[in-house]
């Protein structure tokens, strides 16, 4: 399978985050910002890190960017520039821009000149973080729309010793267990229908997030 190319642009701590993530994963990474300091702490750790304005479409050219798949503009500390960046990468004919924003103002401005998706890092983790810490019963969870998501959840007390085919989950809830994981962390991703769930263990359901609310509380 072809590698693909994501260029990140401003290496702060989410860009630099990101950046070395995706290389992880096996893909190949451009990160640029004109703070010298980020680039040389990343440098060792991603395909290609480079010191230049990145407002400045000369250097963006320079680098290639257009030819990336992705580019991922991480630059909240100048929206400005985060705005310029975005526009000019999409005027360069980037076909996947993914813009950082710190407010909704800020993505919609950033969704105006163009970016193809726009993300809050902050507000999603604080969302995740008071979703975590309101339902303790939950142990993660990964929004899919405003209102979809895949969540793994303690098995609820009522269920415990019974079936997936006895409670007949899909039919009476309107979600879908997708996995298991037992009170070792081993996590079955086929989970046997007929076999009864242990009180101590979690299962992960993927449904419209008012159905697995419901399951939650009781």
């Amino acid at each position: 399978m072809r590698k693909r190319t994501f260029v990140v642009i401003g290496l702060d701590r989410f860009g630099s985050n990101l950046a070395i993530n995706l290389q992880k994963m096996g893909n190949e990474v451009i990160g640029i910002d004109a703070d010298a300091e980020n680039v040389r702490r990343i440098s060792d750790d991603i395909t290609h890190a480079a010191i230049g304005d990145p407002t400045d479409e000369g250097v963006l050219r320079t680098l290639g960017v257009k030819n990336a798949d992705v580019a991922i503009v991480a630059l909240t500390h100048d929206i400005q520039s985060g705005v310029l960046v975005t526009l000019m990468l999409k005027e360069m004919g980037m076909k996947n821009v993914i813009a950082e924003s710190t407010s909704d103002i800020h993505g919609r401005i950033l969704s105006r000149v163009g970016a193809d998706k726009v993300i809050f890092p902050e507000k999603d983790m604080g969302e995740r973080l008071a979703k975590s810490l309101s339902h303790t019963n939950i142990m993660d969870y990964i929004d899919l729309s405003d209102e979809y998501s895949i969540m793994e959840i303690r098995v609820p007390s009522g269920w415990a010793g019974k079936s997936l085919l006895e409670l007949n989950v899909r039919a009476n809830h309107n979600i879908t267990v997708i996995a298991r994981r037992d009170a070792t962390g081993s996590i079955d991703l086929s989970p046997d229908p007929k076999a009864p769930l242990e009180a101590d263990s979690t299962i992960v359901v993927i449904g419209p997030d008012k159905n697995i609310e419901q399951i939650i509380k009781n």
